[in-house]
């Protein structure tokens, strides 16, 4: 979407293969998903595979990921709706925070959790994901390509709406900072192991960096 030449340090799928078939490994992974999703879900009822398809088409979806890309496309070059401070939380909530939803959601459900420990770990990932945008925001403006493996400073360059330019380093920085220390909160009393690494891990890349 950002038509950007690399991705984790490699070749992007449309400079190797073209833009249509990009554009079809995207559709044929959105479509696989649910189809694994049945296929390999031993152990689990019915209703908790009908449950995790269900959560799997709302958050991947038209009113999910596709609306908050949309939403960041359109945003490019001050092509702004709502206010610059909305429409950044709807481009963050619905392109990135929705994933991280969705996953921990699904995983939930799996486990057999209650609605209570859903909605618990649904808001962990809110903040997560949240906290994972504007990470990616600073790291635009700070890193390396080495780092990152992407080319960096597009988003400055192509008028793109971020918590960097709307907020400055400093504020992304402490907003950050805020965002990961509410999600240490939640899980504590869970004692995962996991998503302490990941927060640690997140946490330390910020931490190494000079603003």
């Amino acid at each position: 979407m950002d038509n950007d030449d690399f991705r984790r340090g490699k070749p992007s799928n449309h400079k190797v293969f073209g833009e249509a078939n990009a554009v079809l490994a995207g559709d044929a992974l959105l479509t696989f998903a649910p189809q694994l999703i049945i296929e390999k879900s031993t152990g689990l009822s019915d209703t908790q595979i009908l449950r995790i398809i269900h959560e799997y088409t709302k958050f991947a979806g038209a009113y999910g990921l596709i609306a908050g890309q949309v939403v960041d496309i359109e945003s490019e070059g001050g092509k702004l709706v709502k206010s610059p401070e909305e429409t950044l939380d709807f481009i963050h909530l619905n392109k990135t925070a929705v994933l991280f939803r969705l996953a921990v959601r699904m995983g939930a459900i799996a486990a057999d959790a209650d609605d209570k420990t859903i909605d618990e770990f649904d808001n962990f990932a809110k903040k997560f994901g949240l906290a994972f945008q504007i990470y990616d925001d600073i790291m635009d403006e700070i890193s390396s390509f080495e780092e990152m493996g992407k080319t960096l400073g597009k988003d400055k360059a192509s008028g793109k709406l971020t918590y960097v330019s709307l907020y400055g380093l400093e504020e992304a920085k402490n907003k950050f900072n805020y965002l990961i220390k509410e999600c240490y909160d939640i899980i504590e009393k869970y004692e995962s192991k996991i998503f302490t690494e990941i927060l640690e891990k997140l946490e330390s890349r910020i931490a190494g960096q000079e603003f």
